[in-house]
């Protein structure tokens, strides 16, 4: 081997100089391998935010759950309120309707809240009657109806005539119908006599429970059919909780001005006569109509706060959501 080549490649192994006796130092470069996984730390983080987020849509859709079934009761109440209105309204209008049969002179005598020389109609009797509390039985004759004599607030009942015809009921084509659609083919002998006869309507609008679920519902019964003593009340509505009537009666008979709404049991006194009876109720010329109504269910935010039909604050502690609505009615055959 050359001399040179060979003290050439003894100098780049740092071979120790044998003069000056030092260790050969041989540096190894070790590289470090990047880690591809996650620290404990960084895991505990990423699963903290994850159940924040869930947590947030969790939330935001039990608010909006809770939010729209409370809309959807309420929604349901009001329209359940506006058809109750509607239908005991439309029966408060009609109330005494008996077409004039014959033209008379100026008026001089009252009957029903009604004035008239002599008897030019077929009806003209009592028209309407109610009680506070509930009748004791709805079935009976409209001259034997009776108030029930238990404290029940918001347990109305109303009784409401009229003559009917085929153009403002629903019957059939040749007799008239009651508030449950019922035609009435009994007739009624006329108040003109001369063997006339005529159809009478006869409705009871009144509050009762549900038999199976325990919910109240708005009920009525007329003389369809096989007649009031014979046919059983039906439900109309459900979830009307309360009724209560005031009447607004005017300062005498034949007047149109309301002077003062009484309830049935300010109109008619413990000492009152048939006779004083019959000629307040012969007075009033509207009816003030006060529902409060309830939701068919709880809900889960719970019933909160209502105005009552009196304009008191009430609170529901059940969890149904309770509204009152309230409407005037006029009795238009005495206006």
């Amino acid at each position: 081997m050359n001399k040179y080549l060979t003290t050439h490649l003894l100098s780049h192994l740092s071979v120790p100089n044998q003069n000056t006796k030092k260790p050969v130092t041989v540096k190894i470069r070790q590289t470090r391998i990047k880690q591809l996984g996650m620290s404990l730390v960084e895991l505990m983080i990423s699963i903290t935010l994850g159940l924040v987020v869930v947590g947030s849509i969790l939330s935001v859709y039990l608010s909006t759950a809770r939010s729209s079934q409370q809309n959807i009761a309420l929604a349901r109440m009001n329209e359940d309120a506006a058809i109750a209105m509607a239908f005991i309204g439309n029966y408060i209008r009609v109330t005494g309707y008996s077409p004039p049969q014959i033209l008379v002179t100026a008026a001089t005598v009252v009957s029903d809240g009604v004035s008239h020389s002599v008897v030019d109609r077929n009806f003209i009797q009592t028209s309407i009657r109610a009680c506070d509390n509930g009748f004791t039985d709805p079935k009976v004759a409209f001259d034997l109806l009776a108030c029930s004599a238990t404290i029940a607030p918001g347990k109305s009942a109303l009784a409401l005539r009229f003559e009917g015809d085929t153009d403002d009921t629903q019957g059939t084509d040749t007799n008239p119908g009651d508030c449950l659609a019922h035609p009435v083919s009994v007739t009624t002998d006329s108040s003109m006599g001369q063997a006339l006869s005529y159809k009478l309507i006869d409705n009871r609008i009144f509050l009762a429970d549900n038999t199976n679920s325990g919910a109240p519902e708005l009920n009525c019964i007329g003389n369809g059919g096989d007649g009031v003593t014979a046919i059983s009340p039906q439900a109309l509505i459900e979830s009307v909780e309360s009724m209560f009537l005031r009447f607004g009666l005017a300062d005498m008979a034949g007047n149109k001005l309301v002077t003062s709404y009484l309830t049935q049991t300010q109109l008619e006194p413990t000492n009152a006569t048939v006779d004083t009876t019959e000629s307040r109720w012969g007075r009033v010329i509207s009816v003030k109509v006060c529902l409060v109504m309830r939701s068919q269910y709880p809900v889960p935010e719970g019933g909160g706060s209502y105005i009552d039909c009196d304009g008191l604050a009430q609170t529901s502690s059940d969890k149904f959501l309770r509204r009152s609505f309230t409407n005037t009615y006029t009795l238009r055959n005495r206006v």
